[in-house]
């Protein structure tokens, strides 16, 4: 009688169920290997824009201004008394660091456009003298070079809306200066804190008279960044060590982002449009440290309830986080990049991020 050789049906199913055993378990580790990888790349890019913050300060002895630019004159611009176009000056602290990230073809571009007309007014800093369509085939505002994007981060490295139409229009920014308490809203408001007045409204509200000197002002916020003034690695008396630099802001967001629309009360309707790269609003490029890191929002009237809106809804748009499992990576001023747990106090945080508070933090990072 002639033998056949051959699995079994039951045979052929038990070796399937291994393989989808072995599967199962390597599967997470396979995750989360990527995942290493990832933090490790973004926790570069954070070390990247640490140095080139070092390296320009070796060079002008302060760090870049955070947000450059024409406010009324209350913030106390550096230039006021220069006049037109001068006092107009824009730009924001990416702009400056990009001779010390060996981007210096990107810094003569806007360099080039200092004494020009772009700077007088919101719309001719795009370059066209418009908003439109027209904004997709901006060179300065769709500039992007990989250390900008954490590789943990969903989306497409530029902004992203409801609207198809808004889609891509400007770069996106990963990584955002901490500005002390308060990161956002920076516009004169009686009713919330702001960088102007970081611990709650009321306190300096309405603010100072136009024209005001700007090294008056720029005490008001507690961090290492703010608008129209520069500080140096001197002015973190709490420590170099103990003193926030930058920190990562976490774009993904699902109910922040149901909750906006194309259309209705002119706030950004998704996380993935709150955040312009190049731009000179502190509400879009800075994160504060009054709010728990990777704080979200619970439902939609947390985002729509009042005018100008809730605190809850400016706490997400200045709030630090990530991707990363259980908390966020930052830089600090001595250069070093840690890992902050979401689990650290706000107390704890915002002394962190305050460059003179006199607190002492320990035990917090990694």
């Amino acid at each position: 009688m002639r033998r056949r050789f051959g699995f079994t049906l039951v045979e052929l199913l038990v070796v399937i169920a291994i393989i989808g055993v072995l599967v199962g378990l390597l599967l997470p580790a396979v995750q989360a290997a990527r995942e290493a990888a990832r933090r490790m790349q973004c926790s570069n890019n954070l070390k990247q824009w640490a140095l080139a913050s070092h390296n320009f300060h070796d060079s002008f002895k302060k760090f870049p201004y955070g947000a450059l630019r024409r406010d009324g004159g209350r913030w106390g611009h550096p230039e006021w008394n220069a006049g037109a176009p001068a006092w107009n000056r824009r730009s924001n602290y990416a702009i400056y660091l990009m001779p010390f990230m060996e981007q210096q073809a990107i810094a003569n571009r806007w360099q080039d456009d200092v004494n020009s007309s772009w700077n007088n007014n919101t719309r001719q800093w795009l370059g066209n003298g418009q908003f439109g369509a027209q904004w997709a085939g901006d060179f300065n505002v769709r500039l992007r070079i990989p250390s900008m994007l954490c590789p943990s981060n969903p989306g497409t490295g530029f902004n992203e809306s409801h609207n198809a139409a808004s889609n891509g229009r400007y770069a996106r920014m990963d990584y955002k200066p901490v500005a002390g308490t308060r990161g956002a809203p920076s516009n004169w408001n009686g009713t919330l804190p702001s960088l102007w007045y970081p611990f709650g409204p009321g306190n300096d509200y309405p603010g100072p008279a136009t024209g005001s000197a700007s090294s008056a002002q720029g005490t008001r916020s507690d961090g290492m960044w703010t608008r129209n003034v520069q500080f140096g690695i001197r002015d973190a008396t709490d420590g170099t060590s103990n003193t926030l630099l930058f920190a990562e802001f976490q774009q993904w967001d699902p109910v922040f982002d149901a909750c906006g629309g194309p259309t209705g009360s002119g706030r950004p309707s998704t996380t993935m449009i709150r955040n312009w790269s190049w731009v000179f609003f502190g509400q879009d490029i800075f994160v504060g440290t009054s709010t728990p890191i990777n704080f979200r929002l619970v439902n939609c009237a947390q985002f729509w309830q009042g005018s100008p809106g809730p605190i809850e809804y400016h706490d997400r748009i200045q709030a630090i986080g990530s991707m990363h499992t259980g908390g966020a990576q930052v830089a600090l001023v001595d250069g070093s990049v840690q890992f902050l747990s979401q689990g650290i106090t706000v107390t704890a945080l915002r002394s962190l991020g305050s460059r003179s508070g006199g607190e002492v933090v320990t035990g917090v990072l990694e």
